[in-house]
């Protein structure tokens, strides 16, 4: 199912002005490393891609099949749900 907000020049732009880098800032300064070494993931479209925007390592759970946000930087990653995850960080035993 599309995002309503893709191509919506004033959902994008409103999207955009609101974005507070702070809040990425906020689990650098608690774990004091820097962002390279975060792995950030989110079924919300726009904080996964805005998370690579700030330098963090991101998988990104497309729940949905969602269309990707129209922002420069892309997602390292992208899941259609969690049951991938064990795989991802090889803790899956058969």
């Amino acid at each position: 199912m599309p995002s309503a907000t893709n191509g919506k020049r004033c959902l994008i732009y409103g999207a955009a002005s609101s974005f507070n880098i702070s809040v990425y800032q906020l689990v650098i300064a608690r774990f004091k490393v820097v962002p390279e070494k975060i792995c950030f993931l989110s079924s919300n479209g726009w904080d996964a891609f805005s998370a690579k925007a700030f330098g963090f390592r991101v998988l990104w759970c497309s729940r949905f099949g969602q269309v990707p946000e129209r922002i420069p930087t892309v997602p390292d990653g992208e899941i259609a749900d969690l049951s991938s995850l064990p795989q991802l960080f090889d803790i899956c035993k058969n």
